[in-house]
């Protein structure tokens, strides 16, 4: 019976052990905070996963965005499915720094998809001032100058496909912002709709489609609030 009883406190003791280690490996899962953003042409809506785990419940159309998403740090292979089949369109391996930002662009064409990952520095803006960077993803637009016309000032200029500049410091308010794609005539390509900028916040603006293109795909720029 002593042996039944010690038999029994092994088993117990054993076992709480192996919930006891289960546990401390849970505890030393870390993760990384991955925004997806669809700026892929010509694509379907897409099923997103990352090393077989879905990311969102639904799909994620063209010009959407996920917001950031936790997701295991290290080597990620990250899926996209083409949501109206659910077949696969590609893998885009990427690997992830624990307690980091990053927003992850999908670009070029369908089905030619692969991804621009961006490291996000958060840090909040100081002086009551605003952070924005310019992300160009237009595959055929050669050169980009961003100018607010409210203050006839140049923003960024100079950049090329899958060019992404830093964070800029600015001041808070309204801002008409003309893309202009043709540096002999300074003709503006594409005027954003009027955004305001608020203090303290962190934005990201994108350029995505075709110059010439015509509906969905006309060429365009999208704005992003990183930080709230």
């Amino acid at each position: 019976m002593k042996k039944q009883i010690s038999l029994l406190v092994t088993v117990v003791l054993l076992a709480g052990i192996a919930m006891f280690s289960a546990c401390k490996k849970d505890e030393v899962k870390s993760y990384a905070m991955v925004n997806l953003i669809q700026a892929s042409l010509s694509a379907p809506i897409y099923k997103l996963y990352a090393n077989d785990v879905s990311l969102i419940p639904n799909v994620l159309s063209y010009g959407d965005n996920t917001a950031y998403l936790d997701v295991l740090s290290g080597s990620q292979t990250f899926k996209i499915v083409d949501g109206t089949v659910d077949t696969m369109v590609t893998k885009i391996s990427n690997s992830l720094n624990t307690n980091i930002h990053y927003s992850m662009f999908l670009i070029d064409t369908f089905p030619k998809v692969h991804s621009l990952l961006l490291a996000d520095d958060l840090t909040p803006p100081s002086n009551g001032n605003a952070l924005i960077r310019f992300v160009q993803l237009s595959p055929n637009a050669q050169i980009i100058d961003v100018v607010n016309t409210i203050k006839s000032s140049t923003i960024f200029a100079g950049l090329t496909y899958k060019d992404a500049t830093g964070f800029k410091s600015v001041s808070p308010g309204v801002y008409d912002l003309a893309i202009r794609c043709d540096r002999t005539t300074d003709t503006v390509t594409y005027n954003m709709p009027t955004i305001v900028l608020s203090s303290g916040k962190i934005y990201t603006v994108y350029t995505k489609g075709i110059l010439g293109a015509t509906g969905k795909e006309a060429f365009s720029a999208s704005m992003i609030t990183n930080l709230y």
